[in-house]
């Protein structure tokens, strides 16, 4: 069922809850990591982040303020090669966090989102 509730942001957003009984699972799912504090996410309503909706900003924010030990967590969560897929996608990364998921999930910098729109604006880092 598609249900109206507010966004991150405070914007209302539809999001779909599944109700059946059958299934165990839910697409919602509010994050409870122990590892993940919510000042990572100081500009958003934490109680409102979702696993599976919001998993670009929670991988990203996580790589560039994260401990190891929420890295850990989130890749527990998503699989390696989900989080890999993920940090593809990330549109912007600092130098460092380029280079460290380069050496630590051993992904090609011309496969980042982020390296490829700093190579076509060469003062967009800088």
């Amino acid at each position: 069922m598609l249900t109206q509730e507010e966004s991150l942001w405070g914007k209302k957003d539809f999001s779909y809850h599944r109700n059946d009984k059958t299934s165990t699972s839910t697409l919602t799912m509010s994050i409870s990591a122990k590892h993940i504090p919510p000042s990572l996410f100081w500009d958003v309503d934490y109680s409102k982040l979702d696993w599976t909706k919001h998993e670009m900003i929670i991988v990203q924010r996580v790589i560039e303020r994260g401990s190891i030990n929420a890295l850990q967590e989130i890749m527990q969560h998503y699989g390696k090669a989900r989080l890999t897929t993920i940090i593809k996608k990330i549109s912007h990364l600092s130098p460092r966090d380029m280079a460290f998921v380069n050496v630590y999930f051993n992904i090609d910098l011309n496969e980042l989102k982020c390296y490829s729109k700093k190579l076509l604006n060469p003062n967009y880092l800088n």
